[in-house]
């Protein structure tokens, strides 16, 4: 009777390393180390050590951590070659936590979970679970991605025990993404936080953040925006599934003085601007601006002579006054703001008489129509007789800048004339913060690309 074995052997390795080269642990904790060798070399006795049986037992390649401290476990070769990694224990931890304990997901999108632990404790095991895996994922690192539509909730468990947990609801994809404050007027060196919003009016978390300029506004990735320069700039939101909305960020300096633009400088940017015309979706509406723009507008015009002859026209053929014409809405405007420049819009086009936020919706209208991303804005303004008071005007943004452009102002200025001086055409925010103060932006959110 026999018995045989085949023996292989290999180049002895010059070198080893181990699973892990520094390593931190809770009191009570295990690890089990593995050790590594180059490829065509081989090793079968492999010694561990612990250079601190205080701090560490070692049972093989597993050490269990005893008591606070540090301690080496080295691995030695056949052959003389060793490894080594440098393990830190520190007090078994009571409790944990995670960065969210409820979370709001859109179908699609992924976060990651982490968990924190009191300062001087360590657990190097982390464990997580899910208890729902056909709404939610989740990886052995915390990395979660909503699968479909309902609740689960996520448990992170240490070595030791101790458990945290995230509720998480998974909701369709979002449709609409919006700001709550979408325009931040700021002096250099204040802050502002952006909160955005899903298309209930709810607060909807995972968006990027970006600034359009820096030099003017920084912005972190939890929606903190931080004026550096005096300027103008967008900070732009978006979602996991591209879903993106804007808010406008005008910062001073106490310094900038008041200043008119001249018709030249105001033309250059509005021909550099990429034109998008929109629609309202209201056909009476729609009706009345392309019968205006056809009678003062013709193709051949630059987009800034199409621009003047708009302003011009509201600046010559309204009066200032309370005259009101109800309109009848087809269907269901989503959005306040829109349904507000709609209905202010309206009257001042049909029946030439208006108020500031008529005259602001009315050539917010009108531009839209040209391509130009126009929107009516409430602020304060200068009086003349001292002190300040509401208003509203249109805002344009050419090239990420914001432009003051204010029809019924510069209709007040005309008295018997029909030349427009353009005093208030094109203005930058900016050159004009002792007249205009900006506070807060009504968008076009639901108007149609013609």
């Amino acid at each position: 009777m026999t018995a045989q074995c085949k023996v292989t052997v290999r180049k002895a390795p010059s070198t080893a390393a181990l699973s892990a080269s520094a390593l931190t642990l809770g009191v009570g904790e295990s690890y089990r180390f593995y050790c590594t060798i180059p490829d065509g070399t081989a090793a079968r006795v492999r010694t561990y050590s612990v250079s601190n049986t205080k701090v560490l037992t070692i049972s093989g390649g597993t050490i269990t951590a005893k008591s606070t401290g540090t301690a080496t476990v080295t691995v030695k070769l056949f052959n003389g070659v060793t490894a080594q990694c440098k393990v830190t224990v520190r007090k078994a931890p009571s409790t944990v936590s995670l960065n969210h304990r409820e979370l709001a997901m859109g179908i699609g999108e992924s976060t990651t979970l982490k968990a924190t632990l009191p300062s001087g404790t360590a657990s190097y095991h982390k464990t997580f679970s899910v208890s729902n895996r056909g709404v939610l994922s989740c990886d052995a690192n915390g990395q979660l991605k909503a699968l479909s539509e309902g609740t689960a909730t996520v448990t992170v468990k240490l070595f030791n025990g101790v458990t945290a947990q995230c509720n998480v609801t998974v909701a369709p994809p979002p449709q609409y993404l919006g700001v709550a404050d979408d325009l931040a007027v700021l002096y250099i060196g204040e802050t502002f936080r952006l909160t955005p919003q899903n298309e209930n009016g709810t607060t909807y978390s995972g968006v990027t953040y970006t600034s359009g300029d820096k030099r003017v506004a920084t912005v972190t990735q939890d929606g903190l925006v931080r004026a550096v320069g005096a300027g103008t700039t967008d900070i732009t939101l978006k979602t996991y599934n591209g879903r993106a909305a804007k808010a406008a960020v005008i910062v001073y300096d106490s310094g900038i003085i008041s200043s008119f633009p001249s018709l030249d400088e105001t033309a250059r940017y509005l021909n550099q601007a990429t034109l998008r015309p929109m629609k309202t979706n209201c056909p009476q509406l729609d009706s009345l601006v392309s019968s205006i723009l056809s009678r003062v507008t013709t193709g051949t015009m630059t987009t800034a002579e199409k621009v003047q002859a708009v302003y011009d026209y509201l600046t010559r053929n309204s009066t200032y006054g309370y005259g009101y014409i109800p309109v009848e809405l087809p269907g269901i405007y989503r959005h306040d703001s829109d349904y507000w420049i709609v209905t202010s819009a309206y009257p001042l086009l049909k029946n030439h008489v208006g108020t500031c936020e008529n005259f602001s919706a009315a050539l917010t209208v009108l531009l839209r129509r040209i391509g130009l991303e126009a929107n009516s804005v409430y602020g304060q303004v200068g009086l003349s007789a001292g002190g300040k008071g509401g208003h509203y005007w249109t805002d344009v943004v050419l090239g990420g800048k914001h432009y003051i452009f204010d029809a019924q102002v510069e209709n007040n200025t005309l008295g018997g004339s029909t030349v427009v001086p353009h005093y208030w055409y094109g203005m930058k925010p900016e050159y004009n913060f002792h007249h205009y103060e900006y506070r807060e932006l009504i968008p076009v959110i639901d108007f149609s690309y013609d």
